[in-house]
């Protein structure tokens, strides 16, 4: 922390509620010795709190027992000490052992600090790489995880880093086509951590749910030849090439007066606005039966003739670009895949690529892109420096003012 105290933070590492051992963080400045003033070793223990020394050196593990100001009862803990600013303290499990001695704590001045990942990440890393790491803990899928750990290593550090030098070298064409660059991986970066959603949709009974479960690979979703079977929204989360997927049945759209479709028909509506891709479900032995085509753009939509295995010749359901399919046998199922997956990630980036991969990181980009192309040279070193200029607690460093 560059020698400046930020003052002392406390919080629980392991899951509140029943368990075997509960471990409390002190993290932050004279985390050992406020920690001292309520642990004792055990006798024979060879630990600098024995001893009173100052220092303390990192990863000593020693036992012993706690006790609190005013309280008679003694709880035996193991205390890691991993620092000058860091330890942790390991008791029994459940809240009660884990609430007193945070109790103790808070009387030397520290503060609770809900956030476990706060308190669990290394607080010599920089902003970008803390953000980063936050966002591995929550990546679904190993191909994801990849492109995080380039983060992690300075991939986005490492150019903005150079954008805010060219803005210093008044290299204006340079800066705007490199955020540009960046700008354009927003939504990519975006489903890193958050899945994309693929809303299966159609009319009743074109076998919508039995493509879900055939894209599953298990059945998920209820199947039934009677129509409007389906009436909410079932979602299911798989993946895609490597990608993760959020695929949503969704009742079939239709005119009717039954109160509770009508209410399931509004509810696969909205999800055909919120989706990142829809597959518009035909029966293929009735072609042009499908929904309008106009309520979403075609870089948006697959459209597929199911029932195809009914004919002898496949045909594309009044659509030349349709693809033939039998959730049913899953003929044309696995060309189906690979159409989503181009669909969703038409070019995957190539490694190394620098990525905005968190909403905030998104909005700064696309504001320093703004702020380049009106010559606003002042805001866009404000927004990087903001990203990639360390300072003691990059975690609490107010950003800037839009």
């Amino acid at each position: 922390m560059n020698g400046k105290s930020t003052g002392c933070r406390i919080g629980l590492l392991t899951p509140s509620g029943r368990g075997a051992i509960a471990t409390v963080a002190v993290v932050g400045d004279a985390a050992p010795q406020r920690v001292r003033r309520f642990f004792q070793p055990a006798r024979g223990s060879a630990s600098p709190v024995a001893t009173q020394e100052p220092e303390f050196p990192s990863e000593r593990i020693v036992y012993g027992t706690w006790t609190s100001p005013g309280d008679r009862c003694r709880e035996d803990v193991v205390v890691r000490f991993l620092g000058p600013e860091r330890v942790e303290v390991h008791c029994h499990g459940g809240d009660w052992a884990a609430k007193r001695i945070m109790r103790g704590l808070e009387s030397t001045g520290c503060r609770r600090e809900a956030d476990r990942f706060a308190l669990s990440c290394d607080p010599g890393l920089n902003r970008l790489a803390q953000q980063a790491l936050r966002s591995l803990s929550d990546a679904p899928s190993l191909r994801t995880v990849g492109y995080l750990l380039e983060q992690f290593h300075g991939a986005l550090r490492s150019e903005l880093r150079g954008i805010h030098d060219a803005v210093s070298q008044q290299r204006s064409d340079e800066v705007v086509a490199r955020l540009e660059q960046l700008d354009q991986y927003s939504e990519f970066g975006r489903h890193l951590t958050e899945p994309w959603r693929v809303v299966i949709a159609g009319r009743p009974n074109v076998g919508k749910s039995t493509l879900v479960n055939r894209l599953l690979g298990f059945p998920r979703a209820l199947v039934h030849d009677e129509a409007g079977t389906t009436r909410d929204l079932l979602e299911e989360n798989t993946l895609i090439d490597g990608w993760p997927v959020v695929i949503c049945d969704t009742a079939g759209i239709r005119d009717t007066r039954h109160a509770i479709e009508l209410q399931g028909i509004e509810l696969a509506r909205k999800a055909i606005e919120s989706a990142d891709l829809v597959i518009d479900v035909t029966d293929a032995r009735e072609p042009g039966a499908g929904m309008p085509h106009a309520e979403f753009p075609a870089p948006r939509v697959i459209w597929v003739a199911n029932k195809s295995d009914l004919l002898e010749e496949h045909p594309n359901a009044g659509r030349p670009d349709a693809v033939p399919v039998s959730a049913l046998h899953g003929e044309g199922v696995p060309e189906l895949i690979e159409l989503i997956a181009k669909r969703l990630v038409p070019e995957p980036p190539p490694p190394a690529t620098p990525i905005p991969f968190t909403p905030s990181l998104s909005q700064a980009v696309e504001d320093a892109l703004r702020a380049a192309r009106q010559q606003q040279w002042s805001v866009v070193t404000d927004i990087l420096a903001t990203w990639v200029i360390d300072d003691d607690d990059p975690l609490d460093r107010p950003t800037y003012s839009r």
